[in-house]
């Protein structure tokens, strides 16, 4: 995925979102997200990135169970203060297993346990996650990306609902996998894709055109708590003491 990098003495989470003042040629893009921590802190940069244009976003269990990953996101759109793309909450469970979550790394509401979040407003749409994901494909007048930040179980589902539609899309980009680096669940297996492995069989034998991100790239963008405490010195405020907060857990 291209981002694009903040300007000097600019931090990502403290560009201006304006979708009116977006670049023609930036990316349209969905993200199904699971968060959690990480995702959390990919949404604000997807936010506050002119190279990005949301089309809309979905929730998946993963990190958390479903409801908790949608709560966080509500929460984030509040707190980063934008009006957000259409919102659907998308699976509760794996298509054929029991959910396997990693609360005790993100907490059990995904953001630390910092419990002190106001209950967030925010309606979401009235279909689930796998139809707003093929209703949005369908509609898209441009090149479509699909990002996949969590399990791949709506994106299973939206293939189920349309596979021709999901053909459609420019690229999926998928975080998750490891190739030739050891898996942070077992000795093999990245957590994205063991959550729900018969959902990640589906999408990647589907033939879409795929982008897989596993644990060797991601492994190799590491932030220390040194850098991201060093970024919101830079611009304190709201945003930056519930970054701070809620990443305590996550980051040494």
């Amino acid at each position: 995925m291209s981002m694009a990098h903040p300007s000097p003495g600019q931090d990502c989470y403290d560009i201006v979102y304006d979708a009116s003042g977006t670049p023609r040629d930036s990316m349209l893009a969905l993200i199904d997200t699971d968060p959690g921590i990480d995702d959390a802190l990919a949404l604000l940069y997807a936010w506050g990135s002119a190279d990005l244009r949301l089309a809309a976003i979905t929730t998946v269990a993963g990190n958390v169970p479903v409801a908790d990953a949608t709560r966080t996101l509500l929460r984030l759109v509040a707190l980063r203060g934008i009006q957000p793309p259409p919102i659907a909450e998308g699976a509760a469970a794996p298509l054929a297993r029991r959910l396997v979550t990693a609360t005790s790394y993100h907490g059990n509401d995904g953001l630390g346990d910092l419990l002190d979040w106001p209950e967030p407003p925010g309606a979401l749409a009235p279909q689930g996650a796998a139809a707003l994901l093929v209703e949005t494909v369908r509609r898209a007048a441009e090149p479509l990306t699909l990002i996949a930040l969590g399990p791949l179980t709506n994106v299973a589902l939206a293939l189920e609902r349309d596979d021709r539609a999901l053909r459609r899309l420019a690229r999926l980009v998928v975080m998750g996998g490891a190739v030739d680096v050891p898996g942070n669940v077992t000795p093999t297996a990245e957590f994205n894709i063991h959550v729900d492995p018969d959902a990640a069989a589906r999408v990647l034998t589907a033939g879409l055109a795929v982008d897989l991100v596993p644990l060797d790239a991601t492994r190799q963008a590491v932030v220390s708590r040194a850098d991201l405490e060093q970024l919101l010195r830079r611009r304190p405020g709201p945003l930056a003491t519930r970054i701070a907060a809620f990443t305590r857990r996550g980051f040494t």
